[in-house]
């Protein structure tokens, strides 16, 4: 768990790595956007992991997850550590700095 995969070429290619309708075009996934099908299974393993010990995972787990994660995008995108953090949102990633100035 925790790994989502090779990537696929984007464009058309990328849309197998969806549950959309294939009738449906999505054009909106900055709003109301779906995520590839290699997330949403690495997400249920973590909700399977939650719910099956809530106490364990908030107090243990979670936090080494979340370290974890960080390190491999500041590795992705060639950044320190200490410089990553997950937002929930892109409003939430543009308010933080102003709030904290």
């Amino acid at each position: 768990m925790g790994s989502v995969g090779q990537l696929n070429d984007y464009g058309h290619p990328m849309k197998s790595q969806f549950l959309f309708d294939p009738k449906y075009t999505n054009l909106n996934h900055g709003s109301f956007g779906s995520y590839p099908l290699p997330v949403r299974n690495a997400l249920r393993g973590y909700q399977k992991l939650s719910e099956a010990a809530p106490d364990k995972f908030l107090r243990y787990q979670y936090i080494d997850l979340l370290d974890k994660a960080r390190e491999r995008i500041a590795t992705l995108i060639n950044a320190p550590v200490d410089e990553c953090v997950f937002i929930t949102n892109a409003t939430a990633g543009v308010s933080s700095p102003e709030a904290s100035s």
